[in-house]
């Protein structure tokens, strides 16, 4: 991850905020896989490129059919598992809604059909919050406390690992 500066972090997280999309988009329904995505749009290629910059993105323009009045679309995007990095990052700073959408993907995600089967039950939000404040660390972690909530103990470590410490 690139080092950022604080004041450049809350004007990305201002920024996503009107004009950011976060989300889980499946890749494969069949058997049940996706990716997460965080992605910029806009007419304004030096704001879109200052923030692709930050997070290491490259910047694209849309191609199409669009009237020779209308100006340029510029977008950066990126999809994968390390986006949820800056999910993490972005999370506090992000207003309500925003902070549901976040929380939905990162939820999504976790709950996704992995390659290897593994008993897992759907997670909300809440429980996720739940499992963080009660867990702590995965030096507690323990295959009766990993049943109590319907998974495995190595998912319930990869939680632990993933989801902040509220506060």
């Amino acid at each position: 991850m690139i080092p950022i500066l604080r004041a450049d972090l809350y004007w990305l997280a201002g920024l996503l905020e009107g004009e950011g999309s976060f989300g889980f988009y499946i890749t494969n329904s069949r058997k049940g896989r996706g990716s997460l995505k965080l992605g910029l749009a806009m007419a304004d290629r030096d704001v879109v490129e200052r923030a692709g910059k930050l997070m290491g993105l490259k910047v694209h323009t849309k191609k199409g059919r669009t009237p020779s009045h209308f100006k340029p679309i510029w977008y950066t995007q990126a999809t994968g598992a390390w986006i949820i990095q800056w999910f993490y990052i972005l999370y506090p700073l992000m207003g309500v809604r925003r902070k549901e959408q976040i929380a939905r993907a990162i939820v999504s995600y976790l709950n996704r059909r992995p390659k290897k089967p593994m008993p897992l039950r759907k997670l909300t939000p809440e429980s996720l919050i739940e499992i963080r404040s009660r867990v702590g660390s995965q030096d507690r972690i323990t295959p009766e406390a990993a049943l109590s909530y319907g998974i495995s103990a190595d998912h319930l470590r990869r939680l632990v690992r993933q989801i902040p410490i509220a506060g």
